[in-house]
């Protein structure tokens, strides 16, 4: 196929995920995103009249980077013939981040729609939720990279800093 979509095995997805993400990857986009809602037990996804724009791919990096763009492969639906030549990162946090950052420089528009279509189960037992964990600073070495390739731009150094200090209230937990 073309594209290709992720959903984690323990969340769920709207009927119209797949068909809304399609539908706003015109030609001319290189990425279409819908938004998430979190859940624990039971959802149920409403119809709403999205709003749908579009951003150069250069804005997308820097939503990425600010934390405005989810880092996640998630809610996203990908042109297959962009992702060939990326692989996942054998960081134990932040490769999704990392790999989205690396697609989305190859990007010249991308689509972004505000309808909640995929459902994320909270799990109070996953990596980025528990407390410090000396894994976790894989991050900071993902982040690190994203940043050398920026040449420490501004914004790389505060998602550097969002992480650190991420991180640093992960230890009051």
């Amino acid at each position: 196929g073309q594209y290709i979509a992720f959903v984690d095995c323990d969340d769920v997805v709207s009927p119209d995920y797949l068909a809304h993400l399609l539908n706003n990857m015109k030609t001319d986009i290189d990425l279409s995103c819908v938004k998430y809602t979190n859940f624990e037990n039971d959802i149920t996804f409403f119809k709403t009249q999205p709003t749908v724009h579009s951003i150069s791919g250069a804005q997308a990096v820097e939503g990425l980077l600010l934390g405005k763009l989810l880092a996640g492969p998630v809610c996203k639906l990908y042109k297959k013939s962009l992702l060939d030549n990326l692989r996942f990162e054998k960081y134990s946090v932040a490769e999704d981040l990392y790999l989205n950052y690396h697609y989305l420089k190859q990007c010249n528009t991308v689509s972004l729609s505000d309808e909640k279509l995929y459902g994320y189960r909270r799990n109070s037992s996953s990596l980025t939720r528990a407390s410090f964990k000396l894994s976790r600073m894989e991050g900071i070495k993902a982040l690190r990279n994203i940043a050398r390739n920026e040449n420490y731009s501004s914004t790389s150094i505060v998602r550097l800093f969002m992480e650190a200090y991420f991180i640093i209230e992960s230890l009051d937990q």
